[in-house]
């Protein structure tokens, strides 16, 4: 798979008490099913929940968008398996546009992140792949170093440090995932405000990258209470 680079803006999903408060409630509701996004869109878009925050319809649309993939990838988490890179790359490049993998990975632009997500929601099996790429960057990572790596179903679950630089980046209102790196050398590149998590590879949304600045695509709803300023 071929390496792609490009810096990142920060985000701002919305303020973790009403995520939490519209996830929480929208879940004890239950979820109408469908067999594809579009349809599980229709089928949940008119919730109750939705018109109690007043919020716009494309706002709407971008939780249930995430609220499909969350469950795609909670049915997927019983059944993740160690693959090849040659196989992990081409199951990306099968499901993810490549003017999408450029917009964002290459040029940093943030208008293609939603039409990222989409793709992921309706392609649940790049969240395998995109784990196992992750994973091939910690295994080389650790060739290098001299470090001993762990199988690839321990370290799904092994809580791992990552940072992001913020210089003050344009937000942008209905994100839903940061970037971050595992070198805070890198992470600096991109801001002097540093931003430490730890967090389980499980719990992200994997990697698509394959060169030396390769980021973790982290959903804003698992950071948001975890994350602490260590620098400036």
């Amino acid at each position: 798979m071929k390496g792609i680079r490009g810096g990142r803006q920060n985000g701002s999903y919305r303020g973790s008490h009403e995520v939490s408060n519209i996830r929480d409630q929208y879940f004890l509701e239950g979820l109408k099913d469908g067999n594809t996004l579009n349809e599980f869109i229709r089928n949940n878009l008119n919730n109750p929940v939705f018109k109690e925050f007043g919020r716009s319809k494309e706002t709407n649309q971008n939780d249930i968008k995430v609220m499909w993939f969350d469950r795609s990838i909670q049915e997927q988490k019983g059944t993740l398996h160690e693959t090849s890179i040659e196989e992990a790359a081409e199951t990306i490049r099968q499901n993810i546009s490549d003017n999408v993998l450029t917009g964002w990975f290459r040029d940093a632009n943030s208008d293609y992140k939603p039409s990222l997500i989409t793709q992921m929601a309706r392609n649940a099996g790049t969240y395998n792949a995109a784990l196992n790429v992750a994973y091939y960057n910690y295994v080389q990572d650790n060739q290098v170093t001299g470090k001993t790596s762990l199988p690839f179903d321990t370290w799904l679950r092994t809580p791992m440090t990552l940072y992001r630089g913020d210089r003050g980046q344009t937000k942008v209102g209905n994100d839903i995932f940061n970037s971050y790196s595992t070198d805070r050398k890198i992470a600096e590149k991109f801001g002097s405000n540093i931003t430490e998590i730890k967090i389980r590879p499980i719990d992200t949304w994997g990697s698509y990258q394959t060169t030396g600045e390769y980021e973790y695509l982290v959903p804003v709803q698992k950071w948001k209470d975890r994350n602490r300023i260590i620098g400036k």
